[in-house]
């Protein structure tokens, strides 16, 4: 990928678009940032570095401050002390109860009006307008005078969203709006796995390759592009936390779709369908060609390329992603997957991705 599409970090943090913006990051250096917020949306996608992220402990501020405005002046300061930290813990674990892989630091619980997280590949944190936060270098959360330079580079994308460009998108669906009310409640940090980090990844580049070019309808592209960005983004996060189960009552193609889906990575075959689902196979193939225009086989083999891009775009190996979806002799997947995209996996890995991007 072409080099101009990196950002070079600086602190600014107000917008110069009244819509969005679009930065992709890589620091073998932390520039102190301090503690700030925002008048728009962040949508930060963290992908490596030895990070951790402060977040202002909104709930636990104004906890203390309806404490402090109902005690009593001769209050036991320990007794309060106490009740203050405790309810910064019991804050703490609920954010990560609520987001399963992201991992609270040891040290969240040292200020009473921060809370910590140390940071995973495929985090991503939303900002809302008015929260303060920063990131700091991991080490630096025992010790200030650590030098700033980092173990791994530190790479993140870094997505803004103005209120009003986010009040036309929700104007034209409430899908938009997701993850920018989980943020309103506090909840702000969610996880993505490596194929689903790939796809917003990838949607990620188109973005910032069309903000480097001049064609015609750059304008429009931008938009439609940075929508897709964002309501790709929500969909994965709300899927991955609203695991959505197949019920008696759904049809009965539904059922044969989600059930491959989820098997990509195992044997799949129409003798295998056909036995799980006590239908017969000319039912299964008159029902794929009917309602997809597709042999079983060649949707199966359809979705397993689709997983092996996402995993080569979210830095799995070409050799690992190919046999991880089934693919046992790399011949046959290369010949399928340059009928299907066009080019082979290691052009089109060089295409869809930027410097580092895969390390």
């Amino acid at each position: 990928m072409r080099k101009e599409l990196r950002s070079d970090f600086t602190t600014r943090q107000t917008m110069l678009s009244d819509s969005f913006e679009l930065y992709y990051y890589s620091d073998v250096t932390i520039k102190p940032v301090d503690m700030h917020s925002h008048s728009y949306y962040e949508f930060y996608i963290f992908l490596e570095g030895d990070v951790d992220m402060q977040i202002e402990n909104v709930d636990n501020i104004a906890y203390n401050a309806s404490t402090s405005a109902s005690s009593s002046n001769n209050t036991d300061n320990t007794s309060s002390s106490a009740t203050s930290s405790d309810n910064t813990v019991k804050l703490s674990q609920s954010a990560s109860s609520s987001n399963n892989n992201v991992n609270l630091s040891p040290s969240a619980s040292s200020s009473n009006n921060l809370l910590q997280f140390s940071l995973t590949k495929g985090d991503v944190i939303v900002f809302p307008p008015g929260i303060r936060h920063h990131a700091i270098k991991r080490s630096c959360a025992s010790s200030a005078k650590n030098s700033p330079s980092l173990q791994v580079p530190y790479r993140r994308f870094v997505f803004w969203i103005s209120e009003k460009y986010l009040k036309e998108l929700i104007n034209i669906s409430s899908d938009y709006s997701y993850l920018t009310n989980e943020a309103l409640k506090h909840n702000y940090i969610h996880h993505l796995e490596p194929a689903l980090l790939g796809e917003v990844l990838s949607r990620a580049i188109t973005v910032l390759e069309e903000i480097n070019n001049l064609h015609y309808g750059h304008d429009s592209f931008l938009r439609l592009y940075s929508s897709e960005l964002f309501l790709t983004l929500t969909r994965y996060v709300y899927e991955s936390e609203h695991k959505i189960k197949v019920n008696d009552s759904t049809n009965m193609m539904g059922q044969l779709l989600t059930y491959i889906d989820e098997h990509l990575t195992d044997t799949l075959s129409l003798d295998i369908l056909a036995d799980n689902f006590y239908v017969s196979k000319s039912y299964i193939v008159h029902e794929f060609k009917n309602r997809l225009g597709l042999s079983v086989h060649r949707y199966i083999i359809k979705k397993r390329l689709a997983g092996c891009r996402d995993l080569m775009l979210s830095g799995t190996p070409i050799s690992e992603a190919y046999i991880t979806y089934g693919f046992n002799d790399y011949s046959n997947f290369y010949k399928a997957f340059r009928k299907e995209y066009g080019y082979s996996p290691r052009e089109y890995v060089d295409i869809h991705t930027m410097p580092g991007l895969n390390q």
